[in-house]
């Protein structure tokens, strides 16, 4: 009962929000078929009384180069830490937005939305949590992007929601089409159930289509997300611990925790109750509700990008490049059409002859194409009763001639649809040979007709940014290693959620801690690393050239043109550049590698000491040398004396043993002795 009563509110929510501005959307929609399918409608074409009817495309040209602009733009967003949070978590948020943004996804969604933007005034995507990876065991999560696809036709908005970036709105419904056997499969997903039956009736309410027309494209299912956001209440209860420390805790979180509350010595003094956003997510179709979960975050994960907005009579309308260049474009392909008609179907210049010259070779001139091609062609001198006759035609039939009018409004719609879809920029834009500031010029002239739909790019990036900030304590704050990505596309890895032991609390903190931060945002839209990479190089380059070389300021812009260079042959010319970078304190240490190249270059630098003390030590060290020396010689000599002595000894013992042997052998001995005494 309670599950009718919801589909029912579901279906009355969604078709009241599919009501309002359904004849700005249906519009949107027809200009999304004018732009990419055919400026044709089967009743347009069946109305036209003409054989050919082509399409003379100019607004494709226009919003290629806008899309081309929007593209080559890069996001630049700022968490600024606010409340005491740690400005080295400020620099973590940066560089894990960065890492989500870059990813397949992401740049695919915001690519789609750019194509559907331009056209016909809105596109978009939306944020979804998922698990990183199927492995077993693997529980970390990530934040992705998916586009919608679409999202005119498709994505409904609280028709009370003003904003442009839709954060005030508290329903948004996404309708999905899906196939009979895929249908299936998300069912059983959804609901666990394998029915086997058929899904007629299961069906939700399909979006709208180009001209109100159907469509075979595969879809039998039609299934609807619908977001309800709303403020539900939620007691927190503070604690203080012995240091005057303050606490807060969810009531029903400080109840299930109180025995490790009061072991930690914090004690209960005040309670409040306060507002929060909540979001629930139901997927539905006419006949059933196939799941009811919580969303991540305090925000509907709906991002729309819109181009031109405006609300009239309390209706909102939105448009793109096409609904001011659509009628010239048609008027445009009629004249085209009609000329080529005339060219085509309307008879050419014809001489005229007399009968009598043409009598007996008609035939030469009866055939067109290659049955005429004769090598020459005649004609009678004379007539039959021998009266001359002219050597070549008499007149000429002249060809139909263009209308005065069409030639003038031809002039006219050209010149209207080149002002309705121009950007200002030259044809030259596309000279490989321009310069850096040239291209910077030329740049700079695009933003007068694309500056609209930059600012609706800024503030849906801006709204992503926020809805991505609610999303990521939640996803991001377990333990674990994650991916950062610096402003020049480097990345490294970081932990989160860190324990490490405080050697002065002698306490274990956790460090990293998203839930714990609190930022303020900002987002803006510059140029892409590779695009301001190419300047940056240029306007050194063109530095250099005024600089003495040889001074510091000369190499400091020598080291910086070298750390811009790219491909992977020049690697590690950029990292010894990076480094000297670093060391003369133009860069600041943003990686682990930066810090400890400074902590070795400062090591070095302690053990270099003053030359005249290096003098004084070498001095010492050579009179301690020369003591050394002198206590060696004495220590030889002494061991010569000790040694002498120890022989003379031995040959004394020798001559007492010796002594009763003969005479002779007595003074051989003692000439030996003498001898080897001598030595």
């Amino acid at each position: 009962m309670k599950n009718e009563k919801l589909l029912k509110e579901l279906k009355e929510d969604l078709e009241a929000d599919k009501e309002y501005n359904s004849d700005t959307r249906q519009e949107a929609q027809d200009l999304l078929h004018f732009y990419y399918i055919s400026h044709y409608t089967e009743e347009w074409r069946a109305a036209l009384p003409l054989k050919f009817q082509g399409q003379f495309d100019n607004i494709k040209k226009a919003g290629r180069k806008i899309i081309s602009d929007l593209s080559s733009q890069d996001i630049q967003a700022d968490f600024a830490p606010k409340d005491g949070t740690d400005p080295a978590l400020s620099n973590i948020m940066d560089r894990l937005f960065r890492t989500d943004a870059r990813k397949n996804s992401s740049i695919e969604a915001f690519y789609n939305a750019t194509l559907e933007q331009v056209p016909c005034g809105i596109g978009g995507w939306r944020l979804v949590n998922e698990w990183e990876s199927d492995k077993i065991g693997d529980r970390n999560q990530t934040i992705n992007r998916i586009p919608i696809h679409e999202f005119n036709s498709c994505v409904f908005w609280d028709s009370a929601a003003r904003m442009q970036d839709k954060s005030d709105a508290k329903r948004c419904h996404i309708v999905s089409g899906y196939s009979k056997d895929d249908y299936d499969e998300l069912k059983e997903e959804l609901t666990g159930r394998d029915d086997d039956d058929e899904c007629e009736g299961e069906t939700g309410p399909a979006p709208v289509t180009s001209y109100g027309t159907t469509v075979k494209n595969g879809k039998d299912v039609y299934i609807v997300e619908s977001y309800y956001r709303e403020k539900v209440s939620q007691v927190v209860e503070f604690y203080r611990d012995d240091e005057g420390k303050v606490y807060a805790y969810e009531k029903a979180e400080a109840k299930k925790f109180a025995s490790t509350l009061a072991e930690e010595g914090k004690t209960f003094f005040d309670r409040k109750t306060i507002k929060t956003w909540k979001v629930k997510k139901y997927t539905w179709t006419d006949t059933e509700i196939l799941s009811e979960s919580d969303v991540v975050g305090p925000n509907i994960p709906v991002v729309p990008q819109y181009g031109e907005r405006v609300f009239v009579d309390g209706i909102e309308h939105y448009e793109g490049i096409t609904r001011a260049a659509k009628d010239a474009a048609r008027l445009r392909d009629f004249m085209y059409s009609y000329m080529a008609d005339i060219a085509t179907s309307s008879p050419r210049e014809t001489p005229i002859f007399f009968a009598e010259q043409l009598e007996g070779v008609e035939h030469q001139y009866q055939e067109n194409g290659v049955d005429g091609a004769f090598p020459y062609r005649t004609i009678n001198r004379v007539a039959a009763d021998g009266t001359p006759l002219p050597g070549g035609p008499v007149g000429t039939l002249p060809p139909p001639q263009l209308p005065p009018a069409l030639i003038a409004a031809m002039q006219g719609i050209n010149e209207s649809l080149i002002e309705s879809t121009s950007s200002g920029a030259p044809n030259s834009i596309a000279d490989v040979s321009m310069s850096g500031n040239a291209v910077s010029q030329v740049r700079a002239m695009l933003d007068e007709n694309s500056i609209i739909f930059r600012n609706g790019a800024k503030i849906a990036k801006r709204r992503d940014a926020e809805i991505w900030l609610g999303m990521a304590p939640e996803v991001y704050g377990v333990k674990r290693k994650v991916t950062l990505t610096n402003k020049d596309g480097t990345t490294t890895e970081e932990w989160l959620q860190e324990t490490e032991y405080d050697l002065e609390t002698g306490e274990e903190r956790v460090i990293n801690n998203l839930a714990e931060a609190d930022f303020d945002l900002a987002v803006d839209i510059g140029e892409s690393f590779g695009s301001q990479r190419q300047q940056s190089r240029q306007e050194i380059g063109n530095l250099l050239q005024s600089l003495q070389p040889g001074t510091s300021e000369y190499m400091m812009l020598l080291h910086k043109y070298l750390e811009l260079t790219d491909g992977d042959a020049t690697s590690d010319i950029r990292k010894y550049s990076h480094k000297q970078l670093l060391l003369m304190g133009v860069r600041e240490a943003e990686t682990e590698e930066d810090i400890a190249a400074l902590e070795e270059a400062k090591a070095e630098q302690g053990q270099q000491a003053d030359p005249a003390l290096e003098l004084a030590k070498a001095e010492q060290m050579k009179a301690q040398n020369g003591a050394e020396k002198l206590k060696i010689d004495m220590y030889n000599a002494e061991t010569a004396r000790m040694k002498a002595m120890q022989e003379g000894a031995k040959i004394q013992a020798d001559v007492e043993n010796l002594h009763t042997k003969t005479a002779g052998n007595h003074i051989d001995n003692v000439q030996k002795a003498y001898g080897g005494r001598a030595n």
